[in-house]
């Protein structure tokens, strides 16, 4: 199912476990509390949200339908109001979370702590004009990760990419020609027997 203007809908029609939500410019109002909260029946899980917009900051925690598996972000503006909230709040279920970005984006540095997604098994990061700086970390609390597959590409501008140490994910890292220097955590990434698999490519500066 798809939507396009969000505002007419107070809930989501039963048993329903897939939605697009497309050209809405107050996406916060999903997340904290719109219609994906309120419906009774709610089945869903896989959220698509495409070419939409933040008015502002989402608050600090943010929730997520516990049915939810997969989340999908694709062009939309104001993308760090957006992540503001998302990164900082606790979602057990979700598996899949592809975050790709064509418009300009306010954020130099992201940081994501792959502890507030436990089941995450893939991560997709892409398109990210104007990002320096990528952190992936995981809580030396809880070390336990089931993340299987990491890709970060078309990020021009980065330079600089952390990743965890504890996780065995296969990793791609592609069209990112400004990055020098990889890490796991604190540790120069010289031999990378901390993943399970490493592909790189059109990364032209990158320093071992």
């Amino acid at each position: 199912m798809e939507i396009s203007d969000i505002s007419e809908w107070e809930e989501l029609p039963p048993q329903l476990q897939r939605l697009q939500i497309s050209e809405c410019d107050s996406i916060e109002w999903v997340f904290e509390e719109g219609m994906v909260h309120t419906s009774t029946c709610c089945l869903l899980q896989i959220l698509n949200i495409k070419s939409c917009g933040c008015s502002r900051p989402l608050l600090d925690t943010v929730g997520l339908p516990t049915t939810l598996k997969s989340l999908h972000i694709r062009d939309c503006t104001k993308l760090e109001f957006l992540l503001h909230g998302l990164l900082r709040s606790h979602h057990p279920f979700l598996e899949n979370l592809s975050i790709e970005n064509s418009n300009s984006c306010n954020l130099l540095s992201l940081y994501l702590s792959l502890s507030i997604f436990p089941r995450l098994n893939r991560l997709t990061i892409s398109g990210f004009e104007g990002l320096e700086y990528l952190s992936v970390s995981i809580s030396e609390e809880d070390p336990t990760s089931f993340l299987n597959r990491l890709d970060i590409t078309h990020c021009r501008d980065i330079e600089y990419i952390e990743l965890p140490a504890a996780v065995s994910a296969r990793c791609g890292i592609y069209n990112c020609r400004k990055l020098k220097l990889l890490a796991v955590q604190a540790h120069i990434l010289s031999v990378f027997s901390s993943l399970g698999n490493l592909s790189l490519g059109d990364c032209l500066v990158l320093l071992f």
